[in-house]
């Protein structure tokens, strides 16, 4: 194992992988190692659905997943690996007007990006998946070109690119500790030797809390025990001329795509169970944890209604294991302040969508020392020190099961609230402030008269906050106001 590199990758799932792999294709050859304390892909790449979509719910999201796809496709021409991509196309439905509103901010964002996406119709998608029960459905969209991928083959291709770069990765190797030198340089103390770089990344995903406590940082991220299912053989589609399309249902918190002769389905279950709470165990690798049935038995019965065909067929395998999880349910991407030179890529919870486009971004932002696109909604110091323990597992069991839900602007959960608060804040309740949740600070949204619902009502349209803030604006242009700005940063000088 080399005892020097410019730059240290700690971990070998799909993230770790693809960050290794593009800083050495971009320019860091023969200068990057890669750590794995056991073999690629064994804390959660291995258990992943492969679902890999354009969708996202913003701009930042669409685009990473877009250089994704984009990478998978090239990946085998480049290495020789198959990474097992098919293009099926899929269908999002929606069942009610609120969702329709939702697909129609998706469309346009997607539209704006340049990609394929069209509304279809309930007769359409019955055709088009002929499986699919669609009474109930509004409507919903097609990308045409969206697919899935064999997770530990995207992975191994990924390494085999980043070994045709000059990639060291050393397999069964185990962080035991980091330090800061006097020179301000990385050291990485392994059970297999010690290494000194420049830059050190973080991608263990499921212990990536715990290396970033070798150096001194909290991070929020948990594990989520997540199940998906693999029915038994189905003759028609066996038969069949033509590959399903994956079809994900919001509405019923679920979603299936066919898998060779068979199909999968995947849910977000109401109550999601935290796995480990005192942290992953160092040991753990590529060990399935026994399924709660009951606990995912409303997700199974949902899926039966929309696809009927599943009440006739078994189960072939029920997979369940754990993946990460953060406050927002966002990764956690970019420098680890106030620390120099230490990158987070962890806390996914849909890494084999993103790894090829989170490793392009993230080795762009390392190497020219900003990203190439707007990254703030997964930079890693978007959470402070209010994102504690008791805050984490509050916020992220009302995050996990929320994942298809619809999320409307200026919606604020009140999972973990208040946290932090003003010295007038209890003033400010009395006079019915609609608050806010701001890097863990309560913040008045508006003030509604008193009487009327302190409760802004979300929607894709006009909320009824649209009459209170216009009120305030016209008082604040012909009158006074005073605005609390407790919740800024102070910078001293």
């Amino acid at each position: 194992m080399k005892t020097n590199a410019r730059a240290v990758v700690i971990g070998g799932g799909a993230i770790g992988v693809s960050v290794a792999y593009h800083l050495a294709k971009y320019g860091w050859k023969d200068e990057v190692v890669l750590v794995e304390k056991h073999e690629l892909t064994s804390g959660s790449t291995w258990m992943a659905a492969g679902n890999v979509s354009f969708f996202h719910s913003n701009f930042y999201g669409t685009q990473v997943n877009m250089k994704s796809i984009e990478i998978f496709k090239e990946l085998e021409k480049e290495t020789g690996q198959s990474t097992g991509w098919h293009t099926t196309g899929s269908i999002r439905t929606a069942d009610n007007p609120g969702r329709m509103d939702e697909l129609g901010y998706a469309y346009s964002m997607n539209r704006c990006l340049g990609l394929d996406v069209s509304y279809v119709t309930p007769e359409e998608i019955g055709k088009m998946h002929p499986f699919m029960n669609t009474e109930g459905l509004l409507g919903g969209l097609y990308w045409p070109d969206d697919g899935d991928v064999d997770p530990n083959s995207v992975t191994q291709a990924m390494a085999k690119g980043a070994r045709k770069h000059g990639v060291e990765i050393n397999l069964h190797t185990l962080v035991k500790s980091i330090e800061n030198t006097a020179t301000g340089e990385w050291l990485i103390k392994t059970d297999k030797g010690d290494i000194t770089c420049e830059y050190v990344i973080n991608a263990a995903g499921l212990w990536a809390p715990e290396v970033s406590k070798m150096v001194g940082i909290e991070i929020p991220s948990i594990a989520i025990a997540h199940t998906h299912i693999l029915y038994e053989k189905i003759n028609a589609i066996a038969d069949a001329d033509t590959y399903l399309p994956l079809i994900r249902d919001p509405d019923k918190s679920i979603y299936l795509r066919q898998e060779m002769d068979s199909l999968i389905l995947g849910m977000y279950e109401a109550n999601g169970q935290q796995w480990k709470k005192n942290g992953v165990p160092w040991d753990y690798a590529q060990q399935e944890i026994t399924p709660d049935i009951d606990n995912i038995s409303d997700c199974i019965e949902a899926g039966m209604e929309r696809f009927p065909i599943l009440g006739d067929t078994g189960f072939k395998h029920v997979t369940a294991g754990p993946i990460t999880y953060t406050p927002n349910g966002d990764p956690l991407v970019g420098p680890a302040s106030p620390l120099k030179n230490f990158f987070q890529a962890c806390g996914y919870s849909f890494g084999i969508t993103q790894a090829g486009g989170i490793g392009h971004y993230l080795a762009g932002w390392i190497m020219n020392g900003e990203p190439e696109i707007d990254l703030w909604a997964v930079d890693s110091r978007r959470f402070g020190s209010f994102a504690n323990w008791a805050y984490n597992t509050e916020k992220i069991a009302d995050t996990y099961p929320r994942l298809y839900s619809i999320i409307y602007p200026n919606e604020f959960r009140d999972a973990a609230r208040p946290n932090r608060t003003s010295p007038i804040y209890e003033y400010q309740k009395q006079a019915n402030a609609v608050f806010g949740d701001y890097y863990g600070w309560e913040c008045p949204n508006y003030f509604p008269p008193k009487g009327e619902d302190s409760y802004e009502e979300p929607s894709w349209r006009r909320s009824n906050a649209f009459t209170h803030v216009a009120n305030e604006c016209k008082h604040l242009m012909n009158h006074v106001g005073i605005i609390d700005l407790t919740r800024f940063a102070k910078t001293k000088i």
